[in-house]
């Protein structure tokens, strides 16, 4: 008996749950998707509509779906706007009822304007047609009457909704002219005033120019061509029926534009006619007889010259290609090469190490600015070789040559001055390509190096963590800083602790003096080193004796000052700003001034 009680009550609690998710669960998930699809002003969904019909102030726009696309059938056969049609069907779809005047029986349709003036006919896949009637607008003006959704009511609808789909032939189709994207062309064909630039991609993606010479093309300057072009549209259209084509310039095209895409096998090409008078110009496909207009700005995104489309980069590799550059600068040469760091780690960095005219340390810096300038040296011009020799420009016994050694081969610039009245005028040619460049005075700057400009210019040839004391003469008051481990003093002018923060800003100021070049003594006696203006000593972290530079007078009385080093016996130019600024500066800080 009580397994029997158990069993009823368990068949009881089944069938009490059953009824419950029948009629709460699914039942009540019927009525939502009910009241969700009653509370529609059509009842479609954008994918299930096969055609579209507007009907308006008695003509029509017709379109129908042809495989993933969408096409204009009435009033003309043309492509339509795929993005622009899938965004009126999807609000469509959403469009919502905002509320009810009533039954069409009982209301006079013509009070409320959807007597059928204004008709969206929706085809479906299944052979049905929905349709929504717009009407007049309501009173204040938010909201459209009008009947749809089968429900035989005249409803309100949105007035933004309404707008969004009430579009006209020219909204709908299709503006876009050349239907590739950018990176799908493969040449570029333009005819500009008298003559024709043709440009074509390599196997490796780079653009060259086929005509009117053959040239590597700047990918940039070709590219933002392509993308122009590709996402040009038309800004309007001409009746569509015959027109007299001279009329609007196309007896004597003044421009057009070619592009091939699909692996090479299509080709679209447009045609740009006379101006419109309203900032815009004609244009028409040449297969074509529809007229149109584009926007004028187009036209001042081409060339007027095949220069600008010429790659003006000397050379075509990577600075961190590089490995070795030597330079001849009218008889002196210096040579720079990467050195593997002192160790057997393959990891550690390589370092730049002076070769030639004596083998020393490099300004790390400056040889990093001389291999970018390298990788980015571009010609100002080009000059025409059929009117210019070589020899003519000196470049036959060029004023500078560089060789530059990278990981895949050897390449070789050579630079000439030609004078040109007051002025000097400079060109190169690289390796044995016939191509002559022009370069202007600061690319020719940054390319002709000396021993100088690379060189290894600090005074003291050791880093902070080295530095042990610091003893500074200045206006007959001696400056003196030590560390020892983790201890940072100040022991002249007074004794006192100091933190490690002013300790480190000091030192590196210090560190940091670097000459500007060697002085031309000419024999004449050096002013100033009998009573110097500064002197520095630097010691290392074991007290060892490092150097003392000394800073004499001012050159000329101008703004750079001799110094000399104990260690040599050149003499050097430094800087006002270091002597003036720099130490005073750091001096002051360190005594709490």
């Amino acid at each position: 008996m009580k397994l029997s009680r158990i069993a009823l009550t368990l068949l009881l609690a089944f069938g009490l749950g059953a009824i419950y998710y029948y009629f709460d669960i699914i039942k009540a998930g019927e009525r939502d998707e009910a009241e969700r699809i009653s509370s529609k002003a059509i009842g479609i969904e954008a994918a299930n509509v096969t055609s579209l019909k507007i009907d308006r102030a008695g003509k029509s726009l017709a379109l129908e779906k042809r495989g993933d696309g969408w096409k204009i059938v009435e009033p003309i056969a043309v492509d339509a706007d795929n993005e622009a049609v899938e965004l009126l069907l999807t609000t469509a779809e959403y469009m919502t009822i905002a509320g009810e005047v009533g039954d069409t029986g009982s209301y006079s349709k013509a009070d409320y304007g959807v007597d059928g003036s204004t008709t969206f006919t929706f085809g479906l896949e299944n052979g049905e047609n929905k349709k929504l009637v717009v009407g007049d607008l309501n009173p204040v003006g938010t909201d459209y009457y009008a009947i749809g959704n089968d429900t035989g009511k005249i409803i309100l609808v949105n007035r933004g909704r309404v707008a969004a789909i009430l579009k006209n032939l020219f909204e709908l189709r299709d503006k876009d002219i050349f239907p590739a994207r950018a990176e799908e062309v493969t040449q570029l064909v333009m005819r500009l005033a008298n003559h024709v630039i043709s440009a074509k991609k390599d196997k490796n993606g780079d653009w060259r120019l086929i005509e009117p010479i053959d040239a590597k093309a700047d990918n940039k300057a070709i590219e933002r061509i392509v993308s122009n072009l590709a996402a040009l549209t038309f800004s309007g259209f001409l009746n569509e029926e015959d027109v007299d084509l001279s009329k609007y310039g196309f007896d004597r095209p003044s421009a057009g534009f070619s592009m091939l895409y699909g692996g090479g096998k299509k080709q679209t090409t447009l045609l740009i006619g006379a101006s419109t008078g309203g900032g815009g110009f004609y244009a028409k496909f040449s297969d074509k007889p529809v007229v149109a207009r584009i926007p004028a700005g187009i036209m001042k995104s081409f060339p007027d010259r095949i220069d600008s489309l010429r790659d003006r980069h000397l050379v075509h590799f990577a600075m961190d290609t590089i490995e070795k550059v030597e330079i001849e600068n009218k008889g002196e040469v210096l040579s720079v090469e990467i050195s593997e760091a002192e160790g057997d780690d393959e990891n550690q960095d390589k370092k730049w190490r002076i070769v030639k005219p004596a083998p020393g340390k490099t300004d790390a810096s400056r040889v990093f600015g001389l291999l970018m300038d390298i990788e980015r040296a571009k010609a100002a011009r080009f000059v025409d070789e059929s009117r210019r020799s070589p020899a003519s420009l000196g470049l036959d016994k060029p004023e500078v040559t560089i060789t530059v050694t990278t990981k895949i081969g050897v390449s070789v610039i050579k630079i000439s001055g030609v004078a040109k009245g007051e002025e000097k005028r400079y060109f190169a040619q690289v390796d044995d390509n016939a191509t002559i460049y022009e370069i202007d005075q600061e690319t020719y700057r940054n390319l002709a190096k000396r021993y100088d400009d690379l060189r290894y210019k600090k005074m003291f040839h050791l880093d902070s963590a080295n530095v042990g004391r610091i003893l500074i003469e200045r206006l007959g008051q001696i400056f003196e800083v030590t560390r020892s481990d983790d201890n940072y003093n100040l022991l002249q002018p007074e004794k006192r602790k100091i933190d490690d923060n002013l300790y480190n800003r000091f030192v590196w100021t210090i560190l940091g003096l670097k000459y500007e070049n060697k002085a031309k003594m000419d024999d004449k006696p050096v002013a100033g080193f009998d009573s110097p203006t500064l002197v520095i000593s630097v010691y290392n972290a074991k007290n060892e004796f490092v150097d003392k530079v000394t800073i004499g007078g001012r050159v000329d009385g101008g703004d750079r000052f001799y110094m000399k080093s104990d260690k040599a016996e050149i003499i050097y130019l430094v800087g006002e700003r270091f002597v003036t600024e720099g130490v005073v500066n750091a001096l002051e800080k360190l005594i709490g001034k």
